[in-house]
């Protein structure tokens, strides 16, 4: 009777220590990467801070149009911004740098 205690006990401890554990079931920390605006930066300097980040960026046209997306490419003239908000998650748009007024992203 006392050995099957023991057994019990070492098991359940066991498992207390592997539940607690935070790299147990994949709950390790996420690296976070922070993003920052910079002043001296141009739009497409900044866009291409972005590029690869999977932070969704909101873009503010000179014409008053709003896009809000992922950016996808920036070359020297346009950037592409892939799965745009407002139920068009599957369509892309290629925009002009020039035409860019305000670039708006969530940092925190």
């Amino acid at each position: 009777m006392i050995r099957g205690n023991r057994f019990f006990f070492v098991v359940m401890l066991s498992l207390s220590f592997a539940i607690s554990s935070p790299s147990t079931f994949g709950q390790t920390d996420k690296i976070k990467t922070e993003i920052k605006l910079n002043a001296d930066f141009g739009i497409g300097d900044t866009l291409k801070t972005f590029k690869g980040s999977k932070k969704r960026v909101s873009l503010l046209l000179n014409n008053g149009v709003s896009f809000n997306g992922i950016v996808s490419e920036v070359g020297t003239r346009f950037v592409v911004l892939s799965q745009l908000g407002g139920g068009k998650d599957f369509f892309e748009a290629l925009i002009e740098l020039e035409e860019i007024a305000v670039l708006e992203v969530q940092v925190r």
